[in-house]
This record gives structure tokens, C-alpha cells and sequence, in this order.
């Protein structure tokens, strides 16, 4: 995933404790008293005290995604993704571009969400009309954005999101270990 771009304190589990989770995850009840392992499942009620719920091994069952979970640590989740290098040349010239003018971000995933199967089962895909109506709403909003596309397909969306027009500004030059660029931008 690119993460040793940023200073994140963490190291990737053993076999042993991935079958512990595992079997936690699987077994439920039985599992966590199995494995030792906590098992808290995502519920909005626990979204402001989830970090201060953790005290040991721990699976968190959800996505997770409220910014909210996460309030008691935001410095340090900030300071984690501050980057360890600077960006490119080019990628700060599109940064600067991005700060100076309205700006939508689009990202498209078809590596991930359409062409590996179990992604596409579980998360499906939005059809093309799906970006058409996003763009114009937006145009409703402010007449001519500046369109970054950041994609694992920037050929196709070329194509495909033409009808974006000569503000488009399609971000391919961030790949392998420089792709922690995108993020940033």
C-alpha cells in the first residue's frame, strides 16, 4: 500500500496473530474468548469513544470512516500522514493549481472496484451517467472547476470523462513509489 511514505508507527502482524483475528472474526462470541480479542462492531452510538474503548488486541468489525472515531487522535493521525518526502516538481505545479482555483477531486478505481471480483461483488460500480450527473450539479455550483482525475486507468478516463472539457487536468504522472502523491494531492 505505499504507506512507508509516511511515518506511520505500526508494524504488519504475524501469521500468529492473523489467525487470531481470523478466528475471532469467524467464531464470534466464541472466537474472542478463543483468541483473547476484543470484537467491537460499528455502531454510530460508539463512534466518539471507540479509540478510548481499545485497551487490547482488538478487531474492529465496520469501515469506520466517521472522522468522529477518530477525534482523540487526530494530531497523531496527522503527524502519520504528513508525507517523508517532498512532492515532485510536477506534482507540486498541479498542488498549486488545485489551491488556487475551485477544484473537484475524482477518483476512479476500476483495478480495485471493477476488475478484481470480490471488490466488485462487495462494492459494485457507478455507471458512467453517475460522474455526468456529479458534474453537472457541481457546474450548477460554480461554473468551471478545475476537474483532477486520479485513476489506476487514467487512459480510460480520458475517454470516458471527456465531457468534463479543457479543464479536465487527468494526474497520471504519480506511479509506483511516487503514487503516495495522489493521496497527498
Amino acid at each position: 500500500f505505499e504507506l512507508d511514505a509516511y511515518p506511520i508507527v505500526a508494524r504488519k502482524e504475524t501469521a500468529k496473530e492473523a489467525l487470531r483475528f481470523q478466528r475471532a472474526a469467524r467464531w464470534g462470541m466464541l472466537g474472542e474468548r478463543v483468541s483473547g480479542i476484543d470484537v467491537i462492531k460499528e455502531r454510530p452510538s460508539l463512534y466518539p469513544d471507540v479509540v478510548r474503548a481499545v485497551n487490547r488486541d482488538t478487531l474492529l468489525k465496520g469501515f469506520w470512516q466517521s472522522e468522529v472515531c477518530f477525534a482523540a487522535i487526530a494530531d497523531r493521525i496527522a503527524t502519520e500522514l504528513t508525507p517523508r518526502r517532498a512532492m515532485s516538481p510536477q506534482s507540486l505545479q498541479v498542488a498549486d493549481v488545485l489551491e488556487r482555483t475551485p477544484s473537484v477531486a475524482i477518483h476512479v478505481r476500476p483495478g480495485d472496484y471493477v476488475n478484481l471480483p470480490s471488490a466488485a461483488r462487495f462494492h459494485g460500480s457507478v455507471p458512467l451517467t453517475y460522474y455526468q450527473a456529479a458534474a453537472q450539479r457541481i457546474r450548477a455550483c460554480d461554473a468551471q472547476p478545475v476537474w483532477a482525475v486520479f485513476s489506476d486507468d487514467i487512459d480510460w478516463c480520458r475517454g470516458a470523462l471527456s465531457f468534463l472539457g479543457d479543464t479536465a487536468l487527468f494526474v497520471a504522472h504519480n506511479q509506483g513509489q511516487d503514487a503516495w502523491q495522489d493521496l497527498h494531492l
